[in-house]
């Protein structure tokens, strides 16, 4: 299986079903935001391949990102997501199991402050905003096993 790149627990069925049609639901509502996005630096996926992995780490415009993988639990599903970065500030982002941290672009003593946060969903690709988060709600971008999407504005200080 390792030598095939197979992660084992694509065969292990338990509580699939719960979480497989939220999934394929995403994928379809951000699929014009694939098309529009696909190979180019503004868009970029991740996925958990095996247990030693512990995150991944991307550049963007005037940002970094750092993904934290959440351990594998049996029945849950496998860390995975995309981020599209509609502008030099803004990004959507769609996962489960995983934590995210927007850092600015090394070589300078600035920090990434968050403006907006809001969950909602993506609809034939259009960003529809359910909650707008603040406070104790923005320390902590994070992703439980359902798939989710943030909607999130960042500034630097």
């Amino acid at each position: 299986m390792a030598a095939l790149n197979i992660n084992p627990t694509v065969f292990e069925t338990e509580g699939g079903r719960k979480y497989l049609g939220s999934v394929y639901n995403l994928l379809q509502n951000i699929e014009p935001l694939y098309l529009k996005y696909r190979e180019t630096q503004q868009m970029q996926c991740y996925v958990k391949h095996s247990e030693t992995e512990s995150g991944t780490y991307f550049r963007f415009g005037a940002y970094q990102l750092v993904v934290d993988y959440v351990p594998a639990v049996t029945g849950k599903p496998v860390t995975a997501g995309v981020i599209f970065e509609l502008d030099q500030d803004r990004f959507l982002v769609a996962g489960m199991m995983s934590r995210l941290t927007f850092l600015p672009k090394t070589g300078g003593n600035r920090k990434a402050g968050i403006v907006t946060l809001q969950e909602g969903c993506v609809v034939r690709g259009e960003w529809v905003p359910a909650r707008t988060l603040n406070g104790d709600e923005q320390m902590m971008l994070a992703f439980g096993d359902e798939p989710a999407c943030l909607y999130v504005e960042l500034y630097q200080y």
